[in-house]
């Protein structure tokens, strides 16, 4: 090995050190990637909420609007 191997070791291992201290998102990006998708998921709940109870209520309305409507025409 010649003298310049060592640098470079040493260089290669405090890189690597380094590295194995990276968190891929910093505390306060986590949180608010957390808060997305906890928002993510009510936001998924209000549209089953909708499509389950209001969209049958929604079509129940309708008809009852129509017949009402039909019978003041008549």
């Amino acid at each position: 090995m010649s003298g310049d191997d060592k640098p470079t070791k040493t260089i290669i291992k405090d890189a690597e050190k380094k590295l194995l201290n990276i968190n891929s998102i910093p505390g306060a990006a986590e949180t608010g990637v957390n808060a997305i998708d906890h928002a993510n998921t009510v936001v998924t709940v209000v549209d089953t909420i909708n499509a389950t109870y209001l969209q049958p209520l929604k079509t129940f309305n309708t008809i009852v609007n129509t017949i009402a409507n039909v019978g003041f025409v008549a």
